[in-house]
Order: C-alpha cells, then sequence, then structure tokens
C-alpha cells in the first residue's frame, strides 16, 4: 500500500462521497488543508502540474480542434479542461469519446486512460506525471428540456420546411428567429424559448460558425419537419398549462397513475379538434367500458392519419418527443408503493427502502465489498432457483470507493426486485423484470396510442408507434441477460417485449437496455433505453 492509499484511507470519512471530488471546489480546498497540515508547507493542486506541461497539453489539443471536432474553451486552476459544446452535467458519452480523441495526439508520451465517473486522464511529460480532468464549458446555446420541447413548436408554426445550414442561418436567421411562431406554448414555455432564441439573435455569425448551435436548432426543426410533413401545420401543436395540461391530469386521474406520462408521455399534442370525449362521457357507463379505455378515443391511432381507435374523428395526436441519445423512460417508479405479500413484508407508498441509507454510506470500502459479494450471491441464488430464461454474469469487485457505492447501490435495487417485487409479489423474476421495462416505456395497458418523434441533427427523424392500451409482454424465447461488469457501477439488463395491438392484434418487438444505475451517493434510477 502506498503513502496516497493510507492517505485517502485515514481522510475518506472527511469527504462526502469518501473520496476528493476533484471537480468540487470544497473538496479541492480541504485536500490541499490536509496535504498542508503534513508536509508543513502550503500546498496547492494547481502546483502538481508543471506550467511548461500544462501548456504543452494545451498547445497541441488548441492545434487540433478541428480534428477533436469542440474547441477548448479554458484550462483552469485546478486541471480542468474546459470544451465548448459539452455539458458537465450530461454528455458523458460524448467526453469519453473525446478523451479517445485527445489519446491519439499524444503517440509519442506515455498517455494513461483513467476513465472514472468524470474522463480523466494523464500525460507524461520528461518524466512528470500531468493529470488532466474533462469538464465542459457548456454550449453558449446549450438547451434545457423545455426549450427543446418549444423549439419543437417554434419550428413547427414556422415556414421552415428544411435543416439550417451556415448560410442559411445567417441570410434568414433575423426573420425566422425574429418571427412571432409561440404559438401552442404557455407564457412560462414561450418565455424560455425566447430567451435562447435572443442569444442567437445576437450573435448569428457566432451561432453560424458554431457547430454545437447549429445542431441545437437542427435537432428539433427535424422532428417539426417529420410532424409538418405528416400533418402540415395547419392544427395548433400544444404544451404546458391549459388545454394539454388539463387532458393529462384527467388521463392520469381515469387511469389511476400515479405519473402522468406513464399513462401517456406525450411532451407536445397536436390538437386536431376540441376535447370529443370527455370524462362525463367516459364515465357514463362504466360497467361496459373502462373510464380511461373511451377517453383514450380522444387520440389518433395511426401516423399521419386524424382518427381513432375506432376510425373515428380523434382530437389529438400525442407526440413524445426525444433526441437519438434520449432514454426511452425511467423505471423506478414501478416499485413506489409495491405491495408484496405481507410474510415478505410490506413496502409502503414512498418508503424507498430500495436507496442507500445513511449508514450504508459510511461503510468502510472492505465492508462494501463484502456487502456486494453477499448481494451477489443472493441474487445468484434466486435466479438459480427461480429465474426462467435469465442468464446472469457478474464481474469481480471494484475497488475504488466511488465504484463500491455505485456497485452496491445497484445491486441493492435489483436485489428488492427480485425479492420483493418477483418474490414478494408472486411474480416470476422474468415477467417482473418485464414488467418494470414496460411501465417504463409507457405501455401500462391503459395508455392510449403515442408515437415517438426522434430527431437528430441531419434531419433523419423517426417515428415508432406505441398502440393504445397494448399489453406488453417478454418476447417468448428471447432470453433476459443482466450484466454486472466488475469495474462499472451500473448493472444492465437485455430484456425484449413484444406489444400487442389491441385494435388489430398486430404485434411489435422492441429490444431495450435497462440500466440500474447510481452516481455514488445512495440515489439511483432504473433507465430504459432502446437497444443499439
Amino acid at each position: 500500500m502506498d503513502v496516497l492509499d493510507k492517505f485517502f484511507i485515514q481522510y475518506a470519512y472527511k469527504f462526502p462521497k469518501g473520496y476528493p471530488d476533484m471537480n468540487n471546489d470544497q473538496d479541492v480546498l480541504l485536500m490541499e488543508t490536509l496535504v498542508s497540515e503534513i508536509v508543513e508547507t502550503k500546498f496547492k493542486l494547481s502546483e502538481a502540474n508543471s506550467t511548461e506541461g500544462n501548456e504543452f497539453v494545451k498547445n497541441i489539443i488548441i492545434k487540433n480542434t478541428q480534428k477533436l471536432g469542440f474547441e477548448l474553451d479554458k484550462l483552469d486552476d485546478n486541471n480542468r479542461l474546459y470544451f465548448k459544446g459539452i455539458s458537465s452535467k450530461g454528455q458523458r458519452d460524448t467526453r469519453i469519446d473525446l478523451l479517445n480523441s485527445i489519446e491519439s495526439l499524444f503517440p509519442n508520451n506515455e498517455f494513461i486512460n483513467l476513465t472514472k465517473e468524470t474522463p480523466t486522464f494523464s500525460v507524461v511529460i520528461n518524466g512528470k506525471t500531468h493529470k488532466f480532468y474533462i469538464k465542459g464549458a457548456g454550449s453558449d446555446f446549450g438547451t434545457s428540456t423545455p426549450q427543446k420541447e418549444g423549439l419543437v413548436i417554434f419550428f413547427y408554426n414556422s415556414p421552415l420546411t428544411e435543416l439550417l445550414t451556415p448560410e442559411s442561418l445567417l441570410k434568414n436567421g433575423e426573420k425566422i428567429l425574429g418571427g412571432d411562431y409561440y404559438e401552442g406554448m404557455d407564457s412560462k414555455g414561450k418565455g424560455q424559448v425566447k430567451e435562447l432564441i435572443d442569444k442567437y439573435l445576437s450573435n448569428l455569425e457566432k451561432a453560424a460558425n458554431n457547430k454545437a448551435a447549429l445542431a441545437t436548432l437542427n435537432d428539433p426543426l427535424s422532428s417539426a419537419i417529420a410532424i409538418k410533413d405528416a400533418y402540415s401545420n395547419k392544427s395548433p401543436l400544444i404544451t404546458g398549462e391549459g388545454t394539454f395540461e388539463d387532458v393529462r391530469t384527467t388521463g392520469k386521474e381515469l387511469s389511476e397513475m400515479d405519473d402522468k406520462d406513464k399513462w401517456n408521455p406525450g411532451d407536445v399534442y397536436l390538437q386536431l379538434s376540441n376535447i370529443k370525449y370527455s370524462k362525463e362521457k367516459s364515465i357514463s357507463d362504466p360497467d361496459t367500458i373502462k373510464p380511461i379505455t373511451e377517453y383514450n378515443k380522444n387520440f389518433v391511432n395511426v401516423w399521419g392519419e386524424t382518427t381513432n381507435i375506432d376510425g373515428l374523428p380523434a382530437s389529438f395526436v400525442s407526440i413524445s418527443l426525444k433526441n437519438e441519445r434520449a432514454a426511452a423512460g425511467k423505471g423506478k417508479g414501478f416499485l413506489k408503493g409495491f405491495d408484496p405479500a405481507s410474510e415478505y413484508g410490506k413496502i409502503k407508498k414512498g418508503v424507498s427502502s430500495y436507496n442507500m441509507t445513511p449508514e450504508e454510506k459510511e461503510w468502510s470500502d472492505d465492508k462494501l465489498s463484502s456487502e456486494i459479494t453477499k448481494l451477489k450471491n443472493e441474487i445468484e441464488s434466486e435466479i438459480q432457483n427461480r429465474g426462467k430464461n435469465i442468464k446472469y454474469t457478474s464481474g469481480p469487485n471494484p475497488t475504488k470507493r466511488s465504484q463500491l457505492l455505485a456497485k452496491y447501490a445497484s445491486l441493492k435495487i435489483l436485489n428488492f426486485i427480485l425479492i420483493e417485487v418477483s418474490k414478494g409479489g408472486g411474480l416470476e423474476i422474468d415477467k417482473a423484470l418485464g414488467s418494470i421495462a414496460s411501465y417504463a416505456a409507457s405501455l401500462t395497458g391503459v395508455n392510449p396510442t403515442f408515437f415517438k418523434v426522434q430527431g437528430n441533427s441531419k434531419g433523419e427523424a423517426k417515428i415508432t408507434r406505441f398502440p393504445a392500451e397494448s399489453s406488453a409482454e417478454l418476447t417468448k424465447g428471447k432470453e433476459i441477460n443482466i450484466i454486472d461488469k466488475g469495474t462499472a457501477g451500473s448493472i444492465q439488463i437485455l430484456v425484449s417485449l413484444t406489444s400487442l395491438d389491441p385494435k388489430s392484434d398486430n404485434t411489435e418487438e422492441f429490444d431495450f437496455v435497462m440500466n440500474i444505475r447510481s452516481n455514488g451517493t445512495g440515489q439511483n434510477t432504473i433507465e430504459l433505453n432502446k437497444a443499439s
């Protein structure tokens, strides 16, 4: 064990994560203070890298901006490299791709890939190791989710039918972006979109020459064009307060779902007419027709058409707006309020026993590793004894504290699913996992027909239909594969679902990757993505 290992073991308890987060100013300051006390002289982390070494790395990156595809904004005193167009809180895949590209720039130096929660690397220059952290300056033209959805409405209302180019943005940007194309947004949404558009209008030349800025516009524009291609733009595209939120609230009530998005994940509705199937009409004959079944007839059943599941005129087209990398849905809400058989103990609504407790977060590394091994053994035993068509692959336990915390948190929620949801609820393991995946995808059996429109900056928007009240089941003959890699904190579950259209009896197969992951704080999530 070297001196650094001893240092981190001795002082781990002083840091919230059990180790110093070099992207947290308080952690950096605390570490500098502790080291200064030990060496009895003022210590600054920024001094760990020589000025000459930092400039060497910085200059190489700047000279290769075009090859990397991102512009370096700054290298701060804590050796963090900030790149324009990358969010420091997201886009981890982008930063890892950038890390690999940076590695190719240093063929004559020893490059050490230190990929962790935050991508890091070291370069050895003249025998001295220089460590860097890839962050992100964020683009001047970065967007929030409401702004992305609002831009789809904005461009839907506009006369644009083609993607923007640097030339067309310079030529027509002031006319298009300065237009009053906000119909369908509430005042809050309009304000957020206008705030973003004003950034473009203040410097169109800068935006036109910024790859990330152009992509920010073309991604939602591609979705807007796909909608206009199918429906023109004569009907309003709505979101936010008013009719949109009123319909969501009623649908949630009639479907008896805890989450509006699990009844209908549509981010915007194309309003073809006023509501035809009201709440009052839908509950007029509850013994014959389920209230939500009648209410769901407000929605179009086939993309490009204007009729519902009965072939009668509908009121809305439900559109879920997603970019290419967006998750298909979240599944953790399925666990809230889950009530297994009493012999296994009841989990009441709002009790998150599948999250880490404060005591567990304070466990030593050895204790965490030991408990991880116990959880793996329990999971393997449950799958061997009760699992059908399930393969579980686990690797060695991680050794770094951040990974130990994340791994334990992920395994704890997986074990909760196997014991409380599956065993306690009288479900087979594969059915329990399939139910969570179905919930995450909003295929809940009470959903109206909705369409996922996935835009991208190349104009290749994809439309996927999810039929009304479709009951998604596990695809017959396909194995569920649970992948528990050694160093990765997350657990991946590969699962295939087949949805049945109750109107036509047509089926459609969806391959998903369900990620159980944690950031090491004890809070975890179940995220569903379409498998590549």
